[in-house]
């Protein structure tokens, strides 16, 4: 089983809907949820994506939003605030550039394209932030994320992954 497969499946026992903008990065993602759900809506703006993943939050008790790498994800960021000082359980997953181009820990403004390493900038308005580099580690992380979104008090979580991880298979 491919791992977006096991996070669409994961997300569906979470939700109905997960809302976004398609982009490079995340393209195993919504083909997966468009297979096995949860229903992806699509939107012409991550900013809009994110407000909609908000209010499903604050109507349905769990919203998700699923953006791509670089601007994609920095355009989510205000209703990840959002959801950070209303106290919503939200998850943020970001898909990233391969692995071995990411920033994460080089001296470097950027390696792969459109790559930008948004944890440091996610994690000061989420109640945690993750890099899962490694496909192995996509189930804990998912797990324990959600977990962190929705125990004491409540409020988003946000996930990066690379576009490599989440073709790869489940270990």
């Amino acid at each position: 089983m491919k791992v977006s497969d096991w996070i669409c499946e994961f997300l569906r026992s979470k939700v109905g809907h997960v809302f976004g903008v398609q982009g490079g990065a995340v393209t195993h993602l919504f083909d997966s949820c468009g297979r096995y759900g949860p229903k992806p809506v699509f939107h012409h703006h991550e900013q809009a994506a994110a407000f909609a993943a908000f209010g499903y939050s604050v109507v349905r008790g769990y919203g998700v939003c699923i953006s791509t790498t670089g601007p994609g994800s920095t355009h989510t960021l205000t209703g990840l605030l959002a959801g950070w000082q209303c106290s919503q359980p939200m998850m943020f997953i970001s898909g990233q550039a391969r692995a071995d181009q990411t920033s994460y820990g080089r001296p470097v403004r950027q390696t792969g394209t459109q790559e930008y390493p948004i944890v440091a900038m996610t994690s000061q308005a989420s109640k945690a932030a993750y890099f899962v580099k490694d496909a192995g580690a996509v189930k804990a992380v998912f797990e324990r994320a959600y977990a962190q979104s929705v125990g004491g008090r409540p409020g988003p979580v946000w996930i990066d992954i690379p576009v490599d991880a989440s073709w790869s298979n489940v270990q």
